[in-house]
């Protein structure tokens, strides 16, 4: 083989396209431009049809069913009643005839033990009505009671500073022989702005008159 032959045989050609391959990369431009014309890319919707209803927006939701529509109301915010708390150390009122200490004193215990609410709601508004009610005991020498429990309800703030406050006077009478009677108060005239996080407070409160028993309200007669 001369020179020439053999600087001829040194060149090879590129090797051939694999016609498998670039079928399947062209078989994939039609489909993604077909794709892409569902979408709408540029820029155009059909006529009259919310872009979730178009076929783009029906394969993107993964159904043909028609686009429901979302009530704004689900996104307001929740206002709930507030709940009542019973103030520690405020559940219990003593009524006394007579001096503490003294062997001849006729003594009273009422007790706060039971609460309830109700509220109606409003954007920018919640009128409350908030039940309170308990028991009141003759002590050992029994006796005739007439007397009012100052039973105050509260409704405070976020910051702890109140919003409503006032002190109600409960009547409540015992005549023996009985020695015991049930008492409960109603206040429905509480409205409060809407808003935030408030609680409602209720307690015995004697104006900080007591004989200086701890967590016990006492009031002389």
């Amino acid at each position: 083989m001369s020179e020439g032959d053999r600087t001829m045989t040194s060149h090879r050609t590129n090797p051939p396209v694999r016609h498998g391959r670039l079928r399947a990369a062209l078989v994939g431009v039609p489909a993604l431009a077909g794709l892409l014309a569902l979408g709408g890319c540029s820029g155009s919707s059909e006529p009259g049809v919310a872009p979730a209803a178009t076929p783009w927006g029906q394969f993107l939701r993964g159904t043909a069913e028609e686009p429901k529509e979302i009530d704004p109301e689900s996104y307001k915010p929740i206002i709930r009643c507030p709940r009542v708390i019973i103030r520690p150390g405020t559940n219990t009122h003593v009524i006394l005839h007579g001096k503490l200490g003294d062997p001849n004193t006729i003594g009273f215990q009422a007790t706060l033990t039971e609460t309830a609410r109700e509220c109606a709601i409003t954007e920018s508004t919640i009128s409350i009505k908030v039940g309170v009610a308990g028991r009141v005991l003759a002590g050992s020498k029994g006796g005739t009671l007439n007397s009012t429990l100052p039973v105050r309800i509260a409704v405070v703030g976020d910051d702890d500073k109140p919003i409503y406050s006032k002190l109600h006077k409960v009547p409540v009478s015992i005549v023996p022989p009985a020695t015991s009677t049930n008492w409960a108060f109603v206040d429905d005239q509480i409205s409060i702005p809407a808003g935030g996080t408030p609680r409602i407070y209720v307690g015995f409160d004697d104006g900080g008159k007591g004989a200086g028993l701890e967590g016990v309200s006492v009031e002389n007669q």
